[in-house]
């Protein structure tokens, strides 16, 4: 299942222009919300965390600091790619055990 998602949702993300990576819409009562860029990295950063979770883990430090660091379409782009990296062996070995 998680290979389903992370491909329809790769391809998603990888599809956006750059320039629209700080997207966030401003009207109405969506103030505040974060851009398409922060919810890639959202996404990413949850495929971790559900990583670490099954491996009973903190979040690699490394990981966890660069997410404010992250801007362009490229390194954001590398962070979900390696988080589904990640995800993957933690999800087979889950499936395993059940």
């Amino acid at each position: 299942m998680v290979g389903r998602v992370e491909s329809t949702f790769v391809r998603t993300a990888d599809a956006m222009p750059e320039d629209k990576f700080s997207f966030a819409p401003t009207n109405g009562e969506f103030k505040g919300v974060r851009t398409f860029g922060e919810m890639v990295k959202h996404v990413a950063g949850s495929n971790y965390g559900m990583a670490a979770a099954i491996l009973q883990e903190k979040i690699p430090a490394e990981v966890e600091n660069s997410f404010d660091s992250l801007n362009s379409k490229a390194d954001i782009m590398k962070l979900l790619k390696d988080s589904y990296a990640y995800l993957h062996p933690q999800q087979h070995q889950r499936e395993k055990r059940n």
